[in-house]
């Protein structure tokens, strides 16, 4: 007999900022119910144009979140953020969430 395989997908737990934020933002991030092999998370403003730097990641403190750095000089208006994960399974998954920045 076989050992039974569990699998189980990884799941959002939260966003920060989770709506609102001051256009002082310096960092995206993504809480997730488990670790994940590896994942991205991009930022793009208003305009369509991305406002993180490079294609983020797996937050090197903590294998359960992803994580973006943003560039200065952030305009008030709509963020959508893209992530993109791989859990412990191999299920490749992905999200997007919107927030506004304000002054």
């Amino acid at each position: 007999m076989l050992p039974a395989v569990t699998s189980a997908h990884v799941e959002i737990l939260g966003t920060g900022p989770s709506k609102t934020a001051k256009t002082s933002l310096k960092q995206v991030t993504v809480t997730l119910s488990g670790p994940i092999r590896s994942g991205s998370l991009k930022v793009f403003g208003p305009g369509g144009e991305q406002v993180s730097k490079g294609a983020g990641g797996r937050d090197p403190g903590n294998y359960s979140a992803l994580l973006a750095t943003l560039k200065g000089g952030l305009a008030p208006g709509r963020y959508a953020a893209k992530a993109v994960w791989v859990s412990a399974d191999g299920h490749r998954q992905s999200s997007t969430f919107h927030f506004r920045l304000t002054r």
